[in-house]
């Protein structure tokens, strides 16, 4: 890979690290506002900590930050925001529940490399699937119907957060 795309990955993943970061805290910092609660973990759930990765990989394609990133369109950044953030759940989801119930581990370390090791995967694999294009913008190779999944799932998932930050299923997932 080129040097825009090392840079986009390794200083996106640190920067969506540290967002994340921050994150985890923000909702007991800003003293527990209602409109936080879709943005931030209010409890230690799994699906809050899916939070986490959403929002600050939103975040890092959404801010014009550095050079790939620019020559990305807004569609694209949101596709990719949507890819990565897939990349990083799954990465937490599975691996949490796999390490738990399969081997009996658990822990911060092994929380927090899951949450590293699925933005960096997302981060790298998105940035495989772009064309670079010389002075023009980059274009990504996703097949059009799967840019459309990306983006209906990018809302789907933000519209869930809100809505069961405070209307909490009863089902493991949402347990503390």
């Amino acid at each position: 890979m080129g040097r825009k795309k090392n840079i986009y990955i390794y200083t996106g993943v640190v920067a969506a690290f540290l967002l994340s970061s921050l994150f985890h805290f923000a909702y007991d910092f800003l003293g527990r506002p209602a409109f936080a609660a879709g943005f931030f973990p209010v409890n230690e759930s799994i699906w809050e900590h899916m939070k986490l990765p959403f929002y600050s990989l939103l975040a890092v394609n959404l801010v014009p930050w550095c050079e790939f990133v620019r020559k990305l369109s807004v569609k694209d950044r949101l596709v990719f925001a949507s890819f990565q953030s897939e990349t990083a759940i799954l990465f937490i989801f599975f691996g949490y529940y796999g390490l738990k119930g399969g081997f009996g581990l658990e822990g911060l370390a092994i929380d927090l490399t899951l949450l590293f090791v699925g933005m960096l995967a997302g981060l790298f694999l998105s940035a495989w699937f772009t064309q670079d294009r010389e002075g023009r913008k980059n274009a990504i190779r996703f097949p059009v119907w799967l840019q459309v999944y990306f983006l209906i799932k990018l809302a789907a998932m933000f519209l869930a957060f809100q809505i069961f930050s405070f209307a909490v299923p009863g089902y493991p997932v949402f347990r503390e």
